[in-house]
């Protein structure tokens, strides 16, 4: 009779892609946070920390911030604890909501915080590629004057409330 098992191995590559992940989570819920804070809760040796953290030190995802006065640091000695926590000027990401009657466009940080917003009040073009050049015209527009960040637009999300009829691609409000 032939045994099966649910078992599976982990192969190098696919941990370390695993705990980069875990340890990009913990960094951007939690952070600030030490690397040792880190280290357990991931189980995780801390030179594992380091090695992980290092490239997105690097391209300035992450950003290293000394721990400044605080009620817990009156009490320690030594060296202040460095922390880390995402760069919220690494990149930016969109969102575009086109509404039958108004369109609103949003340039947000890594944090989620708002650097630009504009509600356009008149409802969008209804040929394709006339909706596509305003949008493109209108997102470039709320970029010009935003500080470079390193890593430019990482996406653009766009929201069409309403219901779709597949079949004509329509959609109903």
């Amino acid at each position: 009779m032939k045994k099966t098992h649910t078992l599976e191995g982990i192969n190098p590559k696919k941990n370390r892609k695993q705990n980069l992940s875990n340890i990009r989570e913990a960094i951007y819920k939690f952070g600030p946070i030490a690397r040792n804070d880190i280290s357990k809760m991931l189980g995780l040796t801390q030179p594992a920390i380091s090695i992980c953290v290092s490239p997105m030190i690097e391209d300035g995802f992450v950003r290293e911030v000394v721990q400044e006065n605080g009620a817990e640091m009156e009490r320690q000695l030594g060296r202040k604890p460095v922390l880390l926590d995402f760069n919220p000027d690494a990149f930016y990401v969109v969102g575009v909501e086109l509404m039958p009657f108004m369109t609103t466009i949003c340039v947000d940080n890594v944090r989620n915080e708002i650097q630009r917003k504009k509600l356009i009040d008149e409802a969008p073009p209804e040929d394709y590629e006339a909706m596509i050049d305003m949008v493109c015209k209108e997102i470039h527009g709320q970029m010009e004057g935003l500080p470079p960040c390193p890593h430019g637009v990482l996406g653009v999300g766009v929201a069409l409330p309403g219901f779709i009829e597949e079949g004509d691609g329509i959609i109903r409000s």
